[in-house]
């Protein structure tokens, strides 16, 4: 990302152009499971150490105009995963996800017409590719290099 420093632009407006940078990936993401699934995202459960931004929280919230949980503990992408382990094997039930309590709730407060004009304006030619039957096996392609003299043949 280039970005220079002027009359008019200045380091507030880098950290507001990154923070809005992140909300539009995640966005487009997001945007993509909804239109491949069928099913309205009700909530969006976050942790780490953006949660701690409160502007970007509240860009996030706006963009995919759903509230968003904000986990009481920073680490809960590792302990999700482990308890999705337990859940699959039956040592927990699906009530453990509600042992931690949320730090915050953020609600979406744009107004619906200017929602729509962001998401027109930050629209990516990545949500493009993203929006596809095969949005998984394009990115999980994207990974993968030609090894030897077989050009099938592909490694991680």
């Amino acid at each position: 990302m280039r970005f220079w420093y002027d009359t008019h632009h200045g380091r507030a407006e880098f950290v507001k152009a990154a923070d809005e940078s992140i909300a539009y990936q995640i966005f487009d993401v997001i945007d993509a499971m909804v239109e491949d699934s069928g099913a309205a995202l009700a909530e969006l459960r976050v942790d780490g150490g953006p949660t701690r931004d409160a502007y970007l929280m509240q860009f996030e919230s706006d963009l995919v105009g759903s509230p968003i949980r904000i986990a009481s503990n920073d680490e809960m992408s590792g302990l999700g995963a482990a308890w999705a382990c337990g859940i699959a094997l039956g040592m927990y039930t699906r009530d453990v996800v509600d042992v931690y309590g949320a730090r915050g709730i953020v609600e979406p407060s744009m107004p619906a017409d200017e929602r729509a004009k962001k998401i027109a304006a930050g629209a990516m030619p990545s949500r493009r590719r993203l929006r596809t039957s095969d949005a998984l096996g394009r990115c999980y392609g994207a990974l993968f290099v030609p090894i030897g003299e077989d050009a099938n043949e592909r490694v991680m």
